[in-house]
């Protein structure tokens, strides 16, 4: 749930949903540049409005469960929820590059201009909802995507899933894999 999380989140703020992922992949608006958006913009949302907005929809659609939450600060939001687990994939860089050369049909250094703004994009969204923490604490489990096939990830996370009681607290409601 990445793109319908942004999409409601628009939705509820009366903005744009362009408009919204560009704010949202910007680093840290000050006082300042909150004003002059204020002025600039008819219907501007405080950073404030605009976070707890996010914050309310993840945390109803992780509440809710039944669903897999793509980024958004996922991992940081819903720490508190007992019936969850939160999982962090990784690879290696030189790994991603090859998949996103190949996904995407890009160069090199298309590729690795691309995960870089990516992973900008993520950091500062990320340290939106951190509070000072470091963005990537607090993880059930981490998986190296360039170390482990695919098949074995969805087993290690099944297998994590049925650990956690998760498989058994949701049997008759989802069929999982």
């Amino acid at each position: 749930m990445s793109k319908e999380i942004l999409q409601q989140s628009a939705l509820e703020l009366n903005m744009d949903p362009y408009k919204l992922r560009k704010y949202l992949n910007e680093g840290e608006r000050n006082l300042f540049d909150d004003i002059l958006s204020a002025f600039n913009e008819k219907r501007h949302k405080s950073d404030r409005k605009i976070n707890q907005t996010l914050i309310d929809l993840i945390s109803s659609f992780a509440s809710d469960g039944y669903c897999i939450i793509v980024g958004r600060a996922g991992h940081i939001i819903t720490r508190g929820i007992k019936e969850s687990l939160l999982i962090r994939m990784t690879a290696d860089h030189d790994w991603r590059v090859k998949q996103i050369m190949e996904n995407n049909n890009l160069n090199i250094r298309q590729a690795i201009d691309f995960i870089e703004k990516t992973e900008q994009e993520r950091l500062n969204f990320c340290k939106r909802f951190a509070a000072g923490n470091d963005t990537t604490d607090g993880f059930d489990l981490t998986i190296n995507l360039s170390r482990i096939t695919m098949n074995d990830t969805i087993k290690i996370i099944h297998s994590a899933a049925q650990i956690k009681g998760l498989l058994d607290y949701h049997r008759s409601k989802v069929e999982v894999f």
